[in-house]
């Protein structure tokens, strides 16, 4: 293997990757926990199932099958779960019971859910997006030495958690950063 220079295309899609890859698990954290009411009780859920994402999509690299193309359908698929599972009654497990103060915006027909199979759903449908960006970065971290591939990948990470730090700290909206990411090519 002949390494890449620090500035090649490949080093620019293992940064765009990285970036990309922290830009959707953070989303993914708010938007699954603030529409899938369940899984605001279980704050890494999402955390760990992009992790779990990452792993496999890691192990896949060795596999001559491109899963790049697959993102934007899993996405959708699990924005679908999630506006799917907004509009559901989960009942606790054994008690038969639900959380109902924090359904009271529901119709009364809406209906009824076990916590398991909806947690278990939004877990697995979280991590398949991931799958396809991890194997996507993992090709690109065979073209350099690993020290070279971490900085790249830490760089690509920490473009994107420097100004969200900042946007923090300074009491900004996180929609108005979100806006100045996506439209600062134009």
């Amino acid at each position: 293997m002949k390494p890449q220079s620090i500035f090649s295309p490949s080093s620019y899609k293992l940064f765009g990757y990285s970036f990309l890859i922290l830009f959707f698990e953070l989303a993914l954290i708010r938007f699954i926990s603030s529409n899938v009411r369940i899984t605001a009780y279980f704050i890494n859920l999402v955390l760990v199932a992009a992790f779990l994402g990452m792993g496999i999509g890691m192990i896949r690299v060795k596999r001559e099958k491109n899963l790049t193309q697959l993102f934007l359908p899993l996405l959708l698929l699990l924005t679908g779960a999630c506006v799917y599972f907004s509009n559901i009654l989960v009942v606790a497990p054994r008690s038969g019971e639900a959380i109902y103060a924090i359904y009271y915006d529901l119709s009364p027909h809406s209906r009824e859910w076990g916590m398991v199979p909806v947690v278990s759903v939004i877990f697995t449908f979280s991590a398949l997006p991931f799958i396809t960006l991890d194997s996507a970065m993992g090709r690109e971290f065979k073209n350099f030495p690993a020290l070279y591939a971490y900085a790249i990948n830490t760089a690509g990470s920490l473009a994107f958690g420097r100004p969200m730090d900042c946007r923090s700290f300074g009491h900004g909206s996180a929609a108005v950063f979100c806006g100045n990411v996506v439209f600062a090519d134009f």
